[in-house]
C-alpha cells in the first residue's frame, strides 16, 4: 500500500511507498521538497491510504489539444506522471502516432523535479539503440511539461506474462531468453554511452 499525505513544509500532495513508511527509521523524506515528515506524527498530515497502483486520484486530465499533439487515450500512471498515446499533426495531412509523458502539475510547481524530468530527455534524447525507445524532445504547453517518445505498438511484457498465466503455463524458456538477451543488450548500449570524444557520459540519477 502506498500512502497519500499532505506534506507540512512545502504543502504538496505526494504518495509515499508503504515499505517507505515500514523501514526503522523515524523520518521518511516528502518526495516533493526533500524535507524530513516525522513518521508517528503521519496522522497529522492528512494521510489516505490508497492500493499501490491507483492513482485514479491524481490522474492527469490532458486537454483533447496540446501544442501540435492531439490526445487519443490514455496508457498509464505513475508516481511522477501519466502516459498518453497522442498524434502529432504536420503539414499536408502528415500525422504520427507519438507517446506523451507528462510531469504531474503538482510536481511540476517543484523544480527538484522539473529538474529530474529535464535530466532524463537530455539523457534519454542521446541513446540511439533498437531496444530502447526513442526520446524526441522535451515541450511545455498549456502549464505541462511533458516528454514526447516514440511509440512502439504491441503487448507489454506484462500483457504476455498474464495470457500465458491464464493458460496457467509460464513463459516457454526460448521466449525468456530472448526476452532477457535484449533487454541486456539495451541496457549494456546505455551504460557504456561516451560522448564524441569517446568519454564516459557520467550523470546523477535522482
Amino acid at each position: 500500500m502506498d500512502t497519500k499525505i499532505t506534506c507540512p513544509h512545502c504543502g504538496d500532495e505526494t504518495l509515499v511507498s508503504g515499505d517507505s513508511l515500514l523501514d526503522n527509521s523515524s523520518q521518511t523524506p516528502c518526495p516533493s521538497c526533500g524535507k524530513e515528515i516525522q513518521k508517528e506524527n503521519i496522522d497529522n498530515f492528512q494521510q489516505k491510504t490508497m492500493p499501490s497502483k491507483d492513482f485514479a486520484s491524481t490522474r492527469i486530465k490532458l486537454p483533447e489539444r496540446i501544442g501540435m499533439f492531439h490526445s487519443l487515450r490514455h496508457l498509464a500512471s505513475g508516481g511522477m506522471g501519466d502516459v498518453f498515446l497522442a498524434k502529432l499533426s504536420g503539414a499536408a495531412g502528415f500525422e504520427r502516432e507519438v507517446i506523451l509523458k507528462v510531469l504531474h502539475p503538482h510536481l511540476a510547481r517543484n523544480q527538484r523535479f522539473v529538474q529530474t524530468m529535464i535530466d532524463e530527455a537530455k539523457i534519454t534524447v542521446l541513446l540511439h539503440h533498437p531496444n530502447i525507445v526513442q526520446m524526441y524532445t522535451l515541450e511545455k504547453t498549456d502549464d505541462f511539461l511533458f516528454c514526447v517518445m516514440e511509440y512502439v505498438p504491441g503487448k507489454t511484457l506484462a500483457d504476455i506474462q498474464k495470457d500465458y498465466k491464464k493458460k496457467l503455463s509460464p513463459l516457454p524458456i526460448p521466449m525468456s531468453v530472448y526476452i532477457t538477451i535484449q533487454t541486456l543488450e539495451g541496457l549494456a548500449y546505455a551504460h557504456e554511452l561516451t560522448d564524441r570524444e569517446g568519454k564516459p557520459l557520467k550523470y546523477e540519477v535522482i
